[in-house]
């Protein structure tokens, strides 16, 4: 179970999915990409976690526009949720922090404070989504202007000769000046406009403890005075401000090597209970086994009551196109009415027709636009094995198997439905299966 959900939340830095993505086109690419890849996938079908995205993800993905699609692609078979803006998230801890220094109670922390849907609604099984374009030249020129002016800094710490703490008060103190300057309107409402005390929360503990404040002062502050010798990057400012923002509120996050690196020195994902792996090898490695181990335990948050598979015979087949379409949107209907979750598969022998549209110039698949997954099969393959397969496949206790054509009731899969919470055997002719039966 996550911090703010029942679903495990997993942070991706771009250079996960970039890789990730990449293994389609280059061969090149560390095969154990592919296979967290993998891990992720499976994880977000059985329902056990997602993998959000952010704004972040869309500028940091408009950059490679060559990725782009391939990296949208990627996203969209590891969750469908996105997560606020860093600047919503700032709002709401400084709203808390205020709210501390007044001695006023706190509000209760909920997924939408970090979340634009619930994460632990089911999603679909593919999510598209059209893409962003953002002005990557006046974004990489702000980038390397950022990079050069904290650079600056660092030459400063170096002069003087700062260490750590005095480098971290100093950030502290430019973030409160920051605050009083363009932020204030974020606890106006709670100080009734009361300016004396507003510059004195700006100076106060309880500013300085605000997670968004103080993790970016703290990793700045670290990487200036003890990695003086490494030269600061276009993206460190963009890491930062990732891991500043969710680190506390996410429950892994994989990201840069160095990044993670300070993370774990500063001890932050103790402090936050967030696990991190890194992009090195180990990192990887470390992802890898920790994702097995939780698929393993975990148990999925959500579940179909019932789960439908289609192993067409001959009329069937002559009726595919229609056929799924009575199934799926009668299934629609009654997952929108009462929240349940029905579950369609079909069988493919090899020899499930296609439907040619003159308007697309393309073929639709035998189960035309519904959710329908698929399983392909010999078409030698015995009732018995295909019964197996459903026990299998089935992520709900109960299956229905429909092996021969009957015109099915506009109240097929409502009647299912009822039949499966009143424990009866069969639908029409067909049996209602249990799983462990």
């Amino acid at each position: 179970m996550g911090k703010l959900t029942k679903k495990l939340v997993i942070y991706l830095d771009q250079n996960f999915l970039s890789e990730m993505a990449k293994t389609e086109i280059n061969k090149a690419v560390n095969p154990i990409f592919n296979s967290i890849f993998g891990l992720l996938h499976q994880g977000f079908l059985d329902e056990k976690l997602l993998v959000p995205r952010s704004f972040f993800h869309d500028v940091e993905t408009s950059l490679a526009p060559k990725l782009q699609e391939l990296v949208q692609k990627s996203q969209g078979y590891l969750g469908q949720v996105e997560l606020r803006s860093r600047e919503e998230i700032e709002y709401f801890q400084t709203q808390q922090a205020a709210r501390l220094f007044l001695g006023l109670e706190e509000e209760p922390i909920t997924w939408d404070i970090v979340f634009w849907e619930n994460p632990d609604n089911r999603t679909n099984q593919f999510d598209i989504r059209a893409s962003q374009n953002f002005d990557s030249i006046e974004y990489n020129e702000l980038r390397k202007q950022t990079a050069k002016n904290i650079d600056a800094v660092r030459n400063i710490i170096i002069t003087n000769e700062l260490t750590f703490k005095e480098q971290l008060k100093k950030e502290l103190q430019a973030q409160g000046q920051n605050f009083l300057c363009s932020k204030t309107y974020q606890i106006k409402d709670l100080f009734s406009n009361q300016e004396q005390k507003i510059f004195e929360f700006s100076k106060s503990e309880y500013f300085k403890n605000i997670p968004v404040v103080r993790i970016y002062c703290q990793m700045w502050s670290k990487i200036l005075v003890h990695y003086s010798n490494r030269k600061v990057q276009t993206g460190d400012d963009t890491d930062i401000e990732i891991l500043s923002a969710y680190l506390p509120c996410i429950d892994v996050i994989a990201t840069d090597s160095f990044m993670g690196q300070i993370v774990k020195v500063l001890k932050l994902d103790s402090e936050f209970s967030t696990q991190v792996f890194t992009a090195n090898i180990k990192g990887l490695e470390e992802l890898e086994s920790f994702l097995i181990e939780f698929l393993k335990h975990a148990k999925p948050v959500n579940k179909p009551i019932v789960t439908v598979f289609i192993w067409a015979d001959k009329k069937i087949k002559e009726n595919s196109f229609r056929y799924f379409h009575t199934l799926g949107q009668q299934v629609k209907g009654i997952e929108a009415l009462n929240g349940v979750w029905i579950e369609l598969y079909a069988f493919n022998d090899g020899d499930m027709p296609e439907y040619y549209d003159p308007r697309i110039k393309a073929n639709w698949p035998f189960y035309g636009l519904q959710d329908v997954s698929v399983i392909r099969i010999e078409p030698s393959i015995s009732r018995l094995e295909i019964l197996e397969i459903c026990k299998e496949k089935s992520r709900s206790d109960k299956f229905v198997l429909i092996d021969s054509y009957q015109k099915l009731p506009d109240n097929f899969i409502k009647t299912l439905v009822n039949s499966c919470r009143s424990r009866k055997q069969k639908i029409l002719k067909y049996d209602i299966i249990n799983k462990t039966s």
